[in-house]
């Protein structure tokens, strides 16, 4: 919630490769203004793709945690 500028992003190119990623779109560039209070109309990136079942999303969603870092600015 303190955040409050985009610094860097990386590991978007890296994800862009993964099975199952189809598209990734950057939405907020390094700095850009950033508040928790936007919602999902305020993220960062978009991640779109598919995988067969609920297992195989939870570990897409920890495999997207592990490669992408935002850094911010408070």
């Amino acid at each position: 919630m303190s955040a409050h500028r985009i610094v860097s992003i990386d590991g978007l190119d890296e994800l862009a490769e993964l099975d199952g990623v189809d598209i990734v779109t950057l939405d907020r560039r390094p700095g850009e203004l950033v508040d928790w209070r936007d919602g999902t109309d305020g993220h960062v990136a978009t991640v779109r793709g598919a995988v067969a079942d609920y297992d195989e999303l939870a570990a897409m969603i920890a495999l997207i945690e592990r490669t992408v870092n935002i850094s911010y600015e408070d």
